[in-house]
């Protein structure tokens, strides 16, 4: 079985220079290309050498990778001089010699350049340009989007697409830093003389670890202390498994039997480590205290409730309970603001039931106080209305009124912190004293 090894490409497909010299590279440490896929080369174990490689771009449209006619015979015009075609992507091709002293594919520097011309305009203008206008474009609408609705920007879409902005000083940086070269390197071959191509920035190796950071961080702030122990250890525990993995596979590559059999024996090793993983974060995570429980409510359904005993409000300290069937608590970071919500489910000792949900709002970035007050009284902000802060100890609270009467619903605002609390009871003073007590001192 053909020992392979795989790497994430870190070149701009125009810097033919930095593509070359480090296939030469791979090649001296015993590794060929053998094929490339999006941003992944693929390499396969040979015996270490000395080698030369020369990269070329097909001048003509190409429709994804079809090996037409006219691309074969280009392909065959290069094959000559000791050339030897490795593989292509797009509209780029790798030859590699293995001559101690070839004659280049490239002999005359303005031809080159304009080769490489060609394919940047279509490449790595282009996609920049792309970039740059796709990037302004989500900015300006996330910046008017989350100044009138910053919380449900930042919890919704905007941890995916925080880092959109950067595009916009990378793409023109790549977009200079390439006309740079071009006018040097027209310039230098007049005089017959090749400019090294530069490298510029590669977007795919940018982006991806930032949108994984997010998503990580995402989820990271909906976990309670055991499960993010458990994730650490999880994780650990899978990448042990993975290099323990492929040094076996490693050792399975060099046995001396028939590649069928090295196949089976690694699919085998595969499936085996896999099952492992599992039965043993199963059996990790089982050692862990549980955060939910099933609970059925008054109207006869059942339902799993997370719960946990640190809530900034526990309805325990405003009625006397027979015992709180449910807590349940979420939290959640997004950079300017920090959400906390809340819902709890409890019976008093006559068995009437009582349902409180206190959700938390602490917000860092006070130009968009006023608009995350309108969007925490959410579709119901045109019946909300002012009354009496005082017994609340807030600066402000507004409190649902329909034509009967006020509801149990308020908004109530201090400093930077806004919540939001709807309830089945009617609180009194002492109770809004309460609530505010454990919101609102420190």
């Amino acid at each position: 079985m053909e020992e392979m090894k795989k790497e994430i490409n870190i070149y701009s497909y125009y810097d033919c220079t930095g593509i070359e010299n480090h296939l030469k590279k791979m090649a001296e440490k015993g590794w060929l290309l053998k094929e490339i896929t999006g941003s992944k080369w693929k390499y396969r174990r040979i015996e270490p050498r000395s080698m030369s490689f020369s990269v070329c771009y097909y001048p003509k449209r190409v429709l994804f990778d079809d090996m037409t006619d006219e691309r074969l015979k280009y392909i065959d015009e290069h094959s000559v001089a000791g050339w030897k075609f490795v593989t292509h992507i797009g509209k780029m091709h790798i030859f590699c010699n293995e001559s101690e002293n070839p004659v280049p594919l490239h002999t005359d520097a303005a031809e080159r350049v304009r080769e490489i011309h060609r394919f940047a305009k279509g490449n790595i203008i282009f996609e920049n340009l792309f970039m740059f206008a796709v990037a302004a474009a989500l900015t300006t609408y996330f910046v008017f989007r989350f100044f009138e609705k910053p919380i449900d920007t930042m919890s919704d879409a905007a941890y995916i697409f925080w880092s959109v902005p950067f595009a916009i000083p990378l793409s023109l940086y790549s977009i200079f830093k390439y006309l740079f070269w071009y006018i040097k390197a027209k310039k230098a071959a007049e005089d017959r003389f090749f400019t090294d191509t530069k490298r510029i920035f590669n977007y795919a190796n940018f982006y991806i670890p930032l949108y994984l950071t997010a998503t990580a961080l995402k989820f990271y702030t909906f976990l309670s202390p055991p499960q993010m122990i458990f994730g650490v250890i999880a994780i650990a525990l899978a990448v042990v498994m993975w290099f323990t993995f492929k040094s076996l596979r490693r050792s399975i590559a060099g046995k001396d039997i028939a590649d069928e059999k090295k196949k089976s024996q690694t699919a085998i090793a595969a499936v085996g480590f896999i099952a492992v993983f599992v039965a043993g974060s199963i059996g990790i995570y089982s050692l862990f205290p549980a955060r939910s429980e099933k609970i059925t409510l008054p109207d006869g359904e059942t339902t799993e409730i997370y719960f946990d005993k640190n809530l900034p409000v526990d309805l325990e300290d405003l009625i006397e309970t027979e015992g709180v069937v449910s807590k349940y608590k979420s939290f959640e970071w997004l950079g300017f603001a920090s959400v906390t919500e809340t819902w709890q489910f409890a019976k008093d000792k006559n068995g009437d039931t009582f349902s409180f949900s206190c959700d938390v709002y602490k917000i860092y970035f006070m130009p968009v106080y006023d608009a995350c007050v309108t969007e925490v009284q959410d579709l119901l902000a045109d019946i909300y209305v002012e009354v009496d802060p005082v017994p609340w100890g807030a600066d402000t609270v507004y409190r649902i009124k329909y034509e009967d009467g006020y509801a149990n619903y308020f908004v109530i605002c201090k400093d930077n912190i806004i919540v939001k609390i709807s309830m089945t009871l009617t609180p009194d003073e002492t109770q809004m004293s309460a609530i505010s007590e454990k919101l609102f001192v420190e």
